[in-house]
């Protein structure tokens, strides 16, 4: 599995990341908002096809290019279905895991408190984790404040997180954390436990 980050521009100049995982069968995780040339140019650079899109959530800066590209790759669009309702094209519910080939798979982890249907997705053979905005970097984690959004379902998403072995963090925004993810995790999870004190 080979994973090649993609920025988007949003509205606002909001950066959003896209990752395309080179595998048997290459996987885009969020599509951005438009999908423009830069994105379809990277795609085809890199793969030339894609076996499926997988939305960590309903937000407009990460699945409104999905419809475009999964028409033009002949893919499916998989989200959790209680973000399924909000999207405005044909996608499908995802199950507990994403195939990549064979052997390999990405398991689908359910992290409301963004959304009511946010996933991470992860790799526990190399203890990598596709946060979406559930987490960021530097102990930075997703609103909870808009439609959707929970502060006691995010709680539980990353307490759910800080049970898993990973040592790489790829989220939807800003900079990978390629060490201590695990401290990165901690911090989002005693700064979110504070805001109640």
């Amino acid at each position: 599995m080979k994973i090649h980050k993609i920025v988007d521009r949003t509205f606002f100049g909001m950066k959003t990341n896209i990752y395309l995982i080179e595998a048997e069968n290459p996987v885009l995780i969020d599509s951005g908002y438009k999908s423009g040339h830069k994105i379809i140019s990277e795609i085809d650079k890199i793969t030339g096809r894609l076996s499926a899109i997988v939305l960590t959530h309903n937000h407009p800066d990460h699945a409104g290019g999905a419809y475009k590209l999964s028409q033009k790759y002949e893919c499916p669009v998989y989200i959790h279905e209680l973000d399924l309702s909000s999207l405005r094209f044909p996608a499908e519910k995802i199950g507990n895991r994403i195939q990549l080939g064979d052997f390999e798979y990405l398991e689908v982890i359910p992290t409301p408190g963004h959304t009511s249907g946010g996933i991470c997705l992860y790799d526990r053979k190399s203890k990598i984790l596709f946060s979406g905005d559930t987490i960021f970097s530097n102990g930075n984690f997703g609103r909870f404040d808009l439609n959707g959004g929970s502060r006691v379902d995010l709680i539980e998403s990353i307490r759910k997180l800080r049970k898993l072995d990973i040592s790489t963090i790829y989220p939807g925004h800003d900079d990978v954390v390629i060490e201590n993810a695990k401290e990165n995790i901690e911090e989002a999870y005693k700064t979110l436990l504070a805001l109640d004190s």
